[in-house]
């Protein structure tokens, strides 16, 4: 699945990170909140981390993530999708924030049948187990998981064999949730818009900070020339 990244181009980020100590350690603990929304709260999405935790919350959906060291939100920011959900604790699609996806399913399916045609060289000859599947209707049983599920309960053996969650998995349609995918391309998205918006500052400070200069020696001369002049 994927999602149009124009659905960001309005927002902007706002970043504050404190410093709390442990209780009884004493030692102490950054939390990072980051905002990433439009002007108008439209698809606001809220990232605090704290310590190996990242909690999101906002329009596309609420989620708890967990590492196994403390992490900071610029370097979950480079994490791959897949590691990104193999994070998750809780999500509206419990651990992993994994969906049923019937596009998905598809394409695992050709993938599969793909591959039964390459390897097998037995009484199942190529394309003899896609037309006993066509045949059983399976196509017509992947809308949902639980509907899929209950289909190869009772027909998957008599197509595949008795070895066929070997071969055709239950979770055949399972993929990360787009909401998870937008989650951590939001938080790319806002901190690279951070690190531009320092970038500009920076750029902002040096010219101040030549301007200045350049100030200061006009100045210096200025009172050099009236001195000499009064000499």
């Amino acid at each position: 699945m994927s999602f149009d990244k124009g659905i960001f181009r309005n927002h902007t980020a706002d970043y504050y990170e404190t410093f709390l100590p442990f209780a009884n350690r004493g030692k102490i603990a950054k939390t990072e909140s980051l905002y990433w929304r439009e002007s108008s709260p439209c698809l606001a999405i809220h990232y605090l981390c704290a310590g190996p935790i990242l909690h999101i919350t906002g329009d596309i959906g609420s989620a708890i993530y967990q590492w196994s060291a403390p992490v900071t939100l610029e370097g979950i920011s480079t994490n791959s999708l897949d590691y990104f959900a193999s994070k998750c604790q809780a999500s509206p699609y419990g651990r992993g924030y994994q969906e049923w996806s019937v596009e998905y399913a598809k394409q695992s399916l050709h993938e599969l049948f793909n591959t039964i045609t390459e390897e097998t060289d037995d009484i199942n000859k190529p394309g003899e187990i896609k037309k006993r599947f066509d045949d059983a209707n399976g196509w017509r049983n992947i809308d949902y998981d639980w509907e899929w599920c209950a289909w190869c309960e009772k027909n998957a053996a008599k197509i595949f064999g008795k070895d066929w969650t070997e071969i055709c998995s239950p979770k055949i349609g399972y993929t990360v949730s787009i909401e998870c995918e937008m989650q951590l391309e939001g938080l790319k998205m806002a901190i690279q818009y951070l690190k531009e918006k320092n970038n500009e500052m920076q750029s902002l400070q040096e010219l101040a900070t030549r301007i200045c200069k350049v100030d200061y020696v006009k100045s210096i001369r200025q009172k050099k020339e009236k001195n000499n002049d009064r000499t």
